[in-house]
């Protein structure tokens, strides 16, 4: 502190310049501000899970088909709008847009992979068929060359392989990664039956999609399903005419236009 008259220092607590001699003026204090209103504290913040998982969701999208795409798209908007309107007490933008855009990208990527995966399924279903049908022209002839009678059921395959020119009929597209050397089986119902005891071609089954492989034969409860499109399950049906038909497996197992059994000729 200094005298008011002559600018010397004054010491602490003197009323006197000891200089001279003029009474010390000691300036009045300036009180403290004090806030009409509590001052608050900053509100603790956190990372949005929707923004987390709407990330998460759009870097799984492509190994899921694109499916956690919709999800994380979705996600990912819901975290925004609730990170807009929380005032500061919710972080993760940059992660909420990350996910919405990764997301996005692999929503239009999954109609092409869908596109994909049914022009591949349909090719699948045409080459099937069309084994199937190779497969009953070379039952056919083997059983012109044996008195009109169907191979027996323990090696049916090996008897009509002299007849099939490309052994590749042998597997149906869907089942390659099988280690079954055939995809086909023979209805057993027809097992060394006579071709004249099949009252309806049209509608009896003579060769079917299985996973039992070479010389295997069997009845409608060893029907596999081949068509990974349906949720129900569908499979190729030979009948005894050579046509060829993918029916439901429920169809095939219980419809009664579906005949396994074949009534044996009776002998005078």
């Amino acid at each position: 502190m200094f005298c008011t008259k002559c600018g010397k220092p004054v010491d602490a607590g003197a009323a006197f310049c000891a200089l001279c001699g003029s009474a010390v003026q000691i300036p009045p204090s300036t009180p403290a501000y004090t806030p009409s209103y509590p001052l608050s504290q900053p509100a603790h913040s956190q990372t949005s899970v929707a923004a987390i998982l709407s990330l998460v969701f759009g870097i799984l999208g492509p190994c899921c088909v694109g499916i956690t795409g919709i999800l994380g798209f979705i996600l990912g908007i819901v975290a925004l709008r609730q990170i807009r309107r929380g005032e500061g007490k919710l972080t993760g933008k940059g992660l909420a847009i990350a996910g919405v855009v990764i997301s996005g990208l692999t929503m239009l990527i999954l109609p092409v992979v869908m596109v994909g995966i049914w022009k591949d399924e349909k090719a699948n279903r045409v080459t099937c068929a069309n084994h199937l049908s190779a497969l009953h022209k070379s039952v056919a002839m083997y059983t012109m060359d044996y008195d009109q009678t169907y191979p027996p059921d323990a090696k049916w395959t090996d008897a009509v392989s002299p007849y099939v020119g490309d052994t590749a009929i042998y597997k149906c597209p869907n089942n390659q990664a099988l280690l079954s050397e055939c995809s086909y089986s023979l209805n057993a119902g027809l097992s060394a039956s006579p071709i004249s005891s099949i009252s309806v071609p049209g509608e009896t089954v003579e060769l079917f999609e299985a996973d039992d492989g070479w010389n295997h034969t069997g009845g409608a409860d060893m029907v596999r399903s081949c068509n990974r499109m349906a949720l129900m399950g569908e499979s190729h049906i030979c009948f005894s005419d050579g046509h060829v038909k993918i029916l439901p497996i429920r169809r095939i197992r219980n419809s009664p236009a579906v005949i396994w059994n074949v009534t044996p000729l009776k002998t005078p």
